[in-house]
């Protein structure tokens, strides 16, 4: 096992303690849940599909391993169901951002409809994005779920990413899969993104994570009835994406092609079998051509006009107004103040501090108006022990990539999930720092980035200094902190 846990009995014994443990205090939180106000019983009908799968992905480990994979599930989804429960207790008041009230809106009507639309869905609903639309209305239509139980629900989505990753991760990078695993567990912004509104994140972070883990296991696996599991099981995620977030697929999509070639090029063989490889190319072609019927374009196609969207709108090219913006004279702000947000800020001022604001943001060290949940669950407040964990991992995830790329470049790197995504998470990012997205969409990269820190820390770990350059970095993160801070106390009335 590499290290994944510890060896022999005391090991098997220390790892069953933590399952016995947690399933005791997942069916106690369950039970108690019960007892909230305003809620019916249909978030423990949405946990069972949950449960069904995590169990299937801890049966195709190896025995030592199950019992860790179901672990991490169990641990998980009992931190989002606490949380979502405390967040109902805290604040009763029924809040959704403007995104999440869309989807509730608009999955209930579908519901009511028995998932049945007189046009396209695209045409119904004015965008290609419509996967979760279903995903929520199925829900409602038949579990019965409230607004709640759908909530619980995300969480069981995301709680099921950590055991995922934790599975494609004993393949890519052994010794970095309990890491990987327990981190995606407690990350408090993802616990976030599952307990407070009503996002699809989730949903799109468990199906980016089966996806990867059922193409990396279709390269190593040589029985067929397994390679039939893993092609069913990466299609549904590949449908998912291609229909909720679509770029997501074709980054996805695109990367894969890349890493096959450059390892094709350095002669490695990437499958064990090849019906494993005519498998994952049905699952890319069924994930392209289903949803043409729909109306959607092929990928390649939407990608171009997302770019040419993207670069003919204001409100994705420009971030919104910051501290430069708002320093500036109002004579350099444009014509009657028209211009978009950050458009008219110089140049030489905005690129970099766009760049900082979507790498560092938002800042933890700017306190809310005051400390009401009500005001937090509203701000991006709720993300900041999150972003402490975020800071944190920069430096060493950038150091992982820079790893893997000198692999690539050198042709050492021959893990082709490694590639992969490394291929997906630079094109991802491309796009992340290019244009104007929420921060979440920096979020559902955890999965990914997690596997580079790792790298990374085991290479700063073996390096003369370290300790000092990384004690240097928080420094210099708390001068530029309490700099914008005074910049702001001063310059902004």
């Amino acid at each position: 096992m590499h290290g994944l846990i510890p060896s022999g009995a005391q090991g098997a014994r220390l790892a069953q303690r933590w399952l016995v443990a947690g399933t005791g205090a997942l069916l106690a939180a369950l039970a108690m849940t019960a007892l909230l106000p305003g809620t019916n019983l249909s978030y423990l009908l949405v946990v069972i599909p949950a449960l069904v799968l995590a169990t299937i992905v801890a049966r195709v480990e190896e025995p030592a391993a199950r019992i860790v994979s179901m672990s991490l599930f169990v641990w998980a989804l009992l931190l989002r169901l606490v949380a979502t429960a405390g967040s109902h207790l805290l604040d009763a008041t029924v809040w959704l951002g403007p995104d999440s009230r869309t989807y509730w809106t608009m999955s209930s009507d579908l519901a009511t409809s028995n998932l049945h639309l007189e046009v396209l869905p695209v045409v119904h609903f004015g965008s290609y994005d419509v996967g979760h639309y279903y995903l929520f209305a199925a829900a409602i239509r038949y579990l019965g779920a409230d607004l709640f139980g759908l909530q619980v629900m995300n969480g069981a989505l995301g709680a099921l990413a950590s055991p995922l990753a934790f599975g494609f991760t004993r393949i890519i990078l052994p010794r970095a899969a309990l890491w990987v695993g327990v981190l995606l567990a407690v990350h408090p912004s993802l616990i976030v993104l599952s307990a407070v509104d009503l996002l699809k994140d989730p949903s799109v972070v468990f199906a980016t994570c089966l996806m990867v883990w059922a193409v990396i296991r279709l390269t190593r696996e040589e029985q067929a009835s397994m390679l039939a599991l893993y092609a069913i099981a990466g299609t549904g995620a590949a449908l998912y994406l291609r229909t909720a977030r679509f770029y997501a697929f074709a980054y996805l999509e695109l990367s894969l092609i890349a890493a096959l070639v450059t390892l094709a090029l350095i002669g490695v063989r990437v499958f064990a079998r090849r019906a494993a490889l005519a498998l994952v190319f049905v699952t890319f072609l069924t994930a392209e051509v289903l949803p043409l019927r729909g109306a959607w374009p092929p990928s390649p196609v939407m990608l171009t006009d997302q770019i040419a969207f993207a670069l003919g709108s204001p409100g994705l090219r420009y971030y919104a107004a910051g501290f430069f913006d708002r320093v500036q004279p109002r004579a350099e702000q444009g014509e009657s103040g028209s211009a978009p947000p950050s458009a008219a800020a110089p140049g030489v001022f905005r690129y970099p501090a766009d760049f900082v604001r979507r790498l560092y943001g938002p800042f933890v060290w700017i306190p809310p108006e005051d400390w009401r949940f009500s005001t937090l669950r509203r701000g991006e407040y709720l993300l900041y022990p999150g972003m402490l964990v975020w800071y944190a991992l920069i430096p060493l995830v950038l150091a992982g990539m820079l790893l893997v790329a000198r692999g690539i470049v050198r042709r050492t790197e021959r893990e082709v999930g490694m590639v992969w995504l490394w291929c997906f998470t630079i094109i991802y990012f491309a796009q992340y720092f290019s244009i104007n997205l929420s921060y979440r969409q920096r979020d559902v990269m955890l999965p990914m980035l997690l596997l580079f820190a790792h790298l990374g820390v085991t290479w700063m770990a073996g390096r003369r200094h370290w300790r000092l350059w990384y004690a240097g970095y928080w420094m210099t993160l708390a001068v530029v902190a309490a700099g914008h801070l005074a910049a702001r106390a001063l310059l902004i009335r």
